[in-house]
């Protein structure tokens, strides 16, 4: 019998995936402190510097690390697609623009 029971909640609400292509196995406390900031910010900043409509959150429970994407302008849960209407919305558009006209990579 084991010496505790570990209990696996999602971190938050919305739909979580496992990040097991990335970290396959649990990480220890303080990896999973650095690694979420770290990633989740690198990973937020290059999707916007991208013009990309995807954001991304990251969370561990339990030492396995998980991610949540959602679209830009679209509050969580909703079936809805981005507005034009909503500032973020237009500055990734004008972003996509401008990496492709400029051959950003």
């Amino acid at each position: 019998m084991p010496r505790y029971e570990m209990t696996f909640e999602a971190p938050g609400p919305g739909r979580w995936t496992q990040d097991d292509g990335h970290i396959p196995v649990p990480m220890t406390r303080f990896l999973a402190g650095y690694f979420d900031a770290v990633a989740a910010a690198g990973i937020t900043s290059t999707l916007t510097e991208w013009g990309d409509f995807i954001q991304m959150k990251r969370a561990t429970v339990n030492g396995f690390s998980y991610m949540q994407e959602t679209l830009v302008g679209v509050p969580l849960g909703s079936p809805d697609a981005p507005s034009v209407d909503q500032p973020e919305v237009r500055q990734r558009i004008e972003r996509q623009f401008a990496v492709h006209h400029d051959k950003m990579w």
